[in-house]
């Protein structure tokens, strides 16, 4: 496929920064940039780069986004 490479018998998956920036801004639903990047503790142009697929968030900024999306998700579904 055209987002994996071959590599013996293992197939792996190509990380793509534009993708994973697209879904980061689905993710942020109504919230704007900036109330995102304040409640994950980052700048905002930062932020800005993650979704325009510039820029890889650190492993700790992945977990605090993820956790300010899931918890975003459970205010709204209350």
């Amino acid at each position: 496929a055209k987002d994996c490479e071959t590599k013996g018998a293992k197939k792996i998956e190509k990380y793509d920064m534009k993708r994973n920036g697209r879904r980061l801004r689905e993710l942020r639903g109504n919230k704007t940039q900036q109330e995102v990047a304040w409640a994950v503790g980052i700048g905002l142009s930062l932020y800005g780069m993650y979704e325009r697929g510039e820029r890889n968030p650190s492993d700790q900024n992945k977990i605090k986004l993820l956790q300010n999306h899931i918890c975003g998700q459970q205010q709204r579904t209350a």
